[in-house]
């Protein structure tokens, strides 16, 4: 596993965490060192997502660099560009036995979120056609499971009425 560490270790402050010690990535390639101290959000989850996803999981090494990656970027003294992070993000999460469609959904609403910072912006157009279709599959699959929802409780009500 490319993370060096089983775990990480944080001080939990309400929703955010403050590394306690570094955070370690091997690749074959890269390699980061994550500094104790560096403070994160973990996954970037909006509140009203949380019954779908949760900001810590499987994926919380991988949201934690990915947190470093932006605020380099905003920084200015990233390692990587930021069609790079989102990118490590997602090879991370599998390293990390993210699900195929968790992991692909997450990689999704990071690259969204990029067009609302412009130091994260850069390189968004090469990956929005593949950004689009998997939205609108998402999108597909949630009309369908509510759509079957809908139909399941009105023939239920109508079996209670007869």
């Amino acid at each position: 596993m490319p993370f060096t560490e089983p775990g990480v270790q944080v001080y939990l402050r309400d929703d955010r965490g403050v590394l306690t010690a570094p955070l370690r990535y091997q690749g074959r390639i890269d390699h980061f060192v994550i500094p104790a101290g560096f403070d994160t959000d973990f996954a970037s989850v909006p509140k009203r997502l949380q019954g779908l996803v949760q900001s810590i999981g499987k994926w919380t090494r991988a949201a934690i660099a990915h947190d470093w990656f932006c605020t380099g970027l905003a920084n200015g003294d990233c390692p990587v560009s930021a069609r790079d992070a989102d990118g490590i993000f997602r090879r991370m999460m599998r390293e990390s036995d993210v699900g195929f469609i968790t992991r692909w959904c997450m990689w999704t609403a990071v690259r969204w979120a990029a067009l609302k910072n412009p130091a994260r912006r850069p390189g968004w157009i090469r990956d929005a056609p593949l950004v689009v279709a998997i939205t609108a599959a998402v999108l597909t699959a949630a009309v369908l499971a509510a759509a079957g929802v809908a139909a399941y409780a009105v023939a239920r009500l109508i079996c209670h009425l007869t």
